[in-house]
């Protein structure tokens, strides 16, 4: 090869490489950014998402991260990469973390602009390269809903229940009566006339007398506000009962539903503890998970008794399970267990809509029943269900004849009513005058 070609191909070689060297250094390609976008008001919580950076071509040099408002800009995130002339930079990909507090940052109810601003390690724009900025809008509201109730003085037991008018000045994401821990959502009043709402609530028999009770409303941005109106809690308690179980109960009955939720202990009293404990609180959770609300009232006046049955036990039975006197476990009774004739015919309380119907661990046979409006029935310990889920019912329309599966010791009808995700006393329900005067006098008001 003569010097004059070798030459030339050294030529052509550096042509080569600096043509690669441009290609990839000089890249015109901005780094990609994926972002939380905020559809809904941002409240006084604030908030915090990620921001996902790329750019798999030469890499990224820096992020910065600004919010803008009223004429004020706040850094929120500033951070930059090592990069090199010639090889770019090794960070392809990158996740930032930010949390926006309205407080430390002392920002205003009102608009604002995020921006996300990330370069890349490409030798363009005078070797500051490649840019790409987002701008997102975000909207800050720190006002809570105005709230107004508009019932009077109202009176409520513990374990019992009761309702109340309100009005809510703007739209909210939900609304209903705080109590304590609990809440009850609340909906239109009947009839669509008014613009007033309405929501039956409860106070759980183990609640405090003193516990606070208001309506409450959250709007989207997560802002609540309160109203409070007269309330009186009348005091009351769990009913101390003492049950000694028979040898017949521990043999017979234990090892058969043991069988039927997958339970194995050592004893039979070992095994009546778990299922007593372990698997009526996985059953009364999976109770609370079928519970529905719908904003129409179903039921149509007073709730009725089992007709021609017999009182067995009452609510809020403090059960002690004793054997050879000495006692090997504890349980709340919240419902009434009511008797008849064994396998008697078991009708509706009142009008509505079945929801659950099947097995139910220490419940064996169990039907749901949705009343509207938060208020749920459920018959337990059938022999026969005769109704499925979807079904309407009419007060009275059978649903299943009476037994003794699950927890029970002989047939009878565990009846028990929830408002919300808490059991209150049927008695109340049952009672034409007291229903009158703290429930249907709130959703059908006199003008």
């Amino acid at each position: 090869m003569s010097a004059r070609t070798f030459i030339f191909a050294l030529i052509v070689l550096a042509l080569v490489a600096g043509g690669y060297f441009a290609l990839s250094r000089y890249e015109g390609h901005a780094p990609e950014i994926d972002t939380h976008t905020f559809a809904a008001p941002i409240g006084t919580k604030g908030t915090q998402f990620s921001i996902n950076l790329r750019d798999r071509r030469s890499g990224l040099r820096g992020v910065s991260v600004i919010l803008s408002q009223g004429g004020n800009d706040v850094l929120l995130h500033d951070e930059s990469f090592p990069t090199s002339f010639l090889e770019g930079s090794a960070k392809k990909e990158h996740s930032v973390e930010i949390q926006i507090d309205p407080a430390t940052l002392k920002l205003k109810s009102g608009e604002a602009t995020l921006s996300v601003i990330a370069d890349d390690a490409s030798l363009r724009r005078t070797f500051a390269g490649n840019r790409q900025k987002l701008e997102i809008p975000i909207v800050f509201d720190f006002d809570p809903p105005r709230v107004r109730a508009l019932s009077g003085l109202t009176y409520v037991s513990q374990g019992g229940s009761s309702a109340v008018r309100y009005q809510i000045e703007e739209a909210v994401e939900r609304d209903g009566v705080q109590v304590g821990e609990h809440f009850y959502k609340g909906g239109p009043l009947p009839g669509g006339a008014s613009k007033d709402r309405v929501a039956i609530f409860a106070v759980p028999i183990t609640e405090d007398a003193t516990v606070s009770i208001r309506v409450a409303a959250m709007d989207s941005a997560g802002n609540t506000g309160y109203a409070s109106w007269p309330v009186k809690v009348r005091a009351g308690s769990p009913i101390p009962a003492t049950i000694n179980l028979p040898d017949s109960f521990l043999k017979n009955k234990v090892p058969e539903l043991a069988n039927q939720v997958g339970v194995s202990e050592s004893d039979a009293v070992a095994t009546f503890q778990k299922i007593n404990s372990e698997i009526r609180a996985q059953n009364e959770a999976s109770i609370r998970s079928k519970l529905i609300f719908s904003d129409t009232p179903l039921w149509e006046g007073p709730f009725r008794q089992w007709p021609g049955s017999q009182v067995m036990s009452t609510f809020a039975e403090h059960r002690r399970y004793f054997v050879n006197s000495k006692q090997v476990s504890e349980a709340m009774h919240m419902g009434y267990d009511l008797a008849a004739t064994s396998a008697s015919p078991v009708p509706a309380s009142n009008k509505g809509k079945v929801i659950f119907a099947d097995a139910m661990g220490i419940y064996g046979n169990c039907v749901l029943i949705d009343h509207g409006l938060g208020v749920t029935s459920l018959y337990s310990h059938l022999s026969r269900i005769d109704v499925r889920p979807d079904d309407v019912l009419e007060q009275g329309d059978p649903i299943g004849l009476s037994g003794a599966t699950g927890l029970a010791g002989g047939d009878h009808l565990h009846f028990a009513l929830l408002i919300g995700d808490t059991y209150v006393n049927p008695l109340e329900w049952w009672d034409r005058r007291w229903l009158k005067n703290n429930i249907l006098s709130q959703l059908y008001p006199e003008p």
